[in-house]
């Protein structure tokens, strides 16, 4: 009896592992329409009307455009900053106080070459003439601009002082190079301003840069040939706005190239989310004319003669091929016409 009983055990557990491996076949089987599997078809994607337009995509850093480091060239014996009349965020024009050291002005002027010695009369130089036409401009007549420092120089010179209600040098009619800082272009933003009141002059500069806000780019050889100064640009504020500027000189460089996108008078609260920022920057180059029939590039094929191609898959699952003619391509899609193809057709983009 035992032998039968442990039979039938075995019997019965066969049949229900039987059962138990029909039941997950069932559920891992392919689901049934009507009792039939379903059929394994080509992928497509569906035929839209929309605007396309071909750009290039970038990306730069905001800031404020051409900056300068100034070095302040005390020859104070303590060097302490007694005033500072321009803060960070501050803009310099020529002919301002910036800085005041041991009681005296640092006056801003325009010019390329630097303040490297005292001028008085008598002295002749490059210089002479650079601070001779920033006198002119400022209204206070050096006499004829030229090389040389005359006695109409040392009046213009001390009148400069008398405007900013500082007491002239010393040296009658002379400017010391600790009191004048020459910059290529003014007015001018602080941009850092490291001196701190009451303390000696640091020696890391100033920095000054230009007034407007630009998003320098960095180009590939690519994007050079297309791009051209003048053009317009898109760029994405951080916060999600979007903003307008136009490109500024297209140059190249040993690795590509660059440009900046000059922006739009902007806000200080946008300034401020902007600056330091690296953006998106976007060109946009050409675009269609509206909204036309477009399709995704993989819906296209071309065959040995070069003729183009798309199959649209009708009804029952039936193919055709029509030929269409491609126009602009930009985002991943191509404009087509076509005779007999129209919105909302699908095409066949792979298998």
């Amino acid at each position: 009896m035992r032998r039968y009983r442990a039979l039938a055990l075995m019997v019965v557990g066969a049949l229900l592992c039987a059962i138990l491996g029909y039941a997950v076949a069932l559920a891992m089987a392919p689901a049934r329409e009507g009792g039939t599997p379903r059929p394994s078809g080509p992928v497509t994607a569906e035929v839209e009307r929309r605007t396309l337009t071909s750009a290039v995509i970038v990306r730069g850093d905001a800031g404020f455009s051409d900056p300068v480091e100034l070095v302040v060239r005390a020859t104070a014996p303590i060097p302490v900053v007694t005033r500072i009349a321009k803060r960070r965020g501050d803009t310099v024009h020529a002919g301002e106080v910036f800085l005041e050291v041991a009681g005296r002005p640092v006056i801003t002027l325009p010019g390329a070459l630097p303040s490297y010695r005292d001028l008085g009369p008598g002295d002749v130089g490059p210089d002479v003439r650079q601070l001779e036409r920033a006198l002119d401009a400022l209204g206070l007549d050096p006499g004829e601009v030229d090389d040389e420092f005359t006695a109409a120089t040392g009046t213009a010179v001390e009148r400069l002082y008398e405007r900013l209600g500082y007491p002239a040098p010393p040296k009658r009619g002379a400017l010391p190079m600790s009191e004048v800082a020459y910059v290529p272009t003014l007015p001018r933003r602080v941009d850092r301003m490291p001196a701190r009141l009451g303390q000696p002059l640091p020696e890391a500069p100033l920095l000054l840069s230009g007034s407007h806000l630009v998003v320098t780019v960095g180009l590939t050889t690519a994007d050079l040939k297309v791009l051209k100064a003048g053009m317009r640009a898109e760029i994405d504020v951080p916060g999600g706005a979007r903003i307008r500027g136009r490109l500024g000189a297209v140059t190249s460089t040993d690795t590509g190239g660059r440009t900046t996108v000059r922006l739009a008078r902007l806000s200080e609260a946008r300034q401020r989310r902007l600056r330091g920022a690296n953006v998106k920057v976007t060109v946009p180059l050409r675009k269609t004319r509206g909204r036309v029939l477009v399709v995704p590039l993989a819906a296209l094929s071309t065959d040995a003669s070069g003729t183009v191609r798309v199959i649209r898959l009708g009804a029952g699952g039936a193919t055709e091929a029509i030929r269409v003619a491609t126009g602009l391509s930009a985002q991943g899609y191509a404009e087509i016409q076509a005779e007999g193809l129209a919105e909302g057709d699908r095409v066949v983009v792979g298998s």
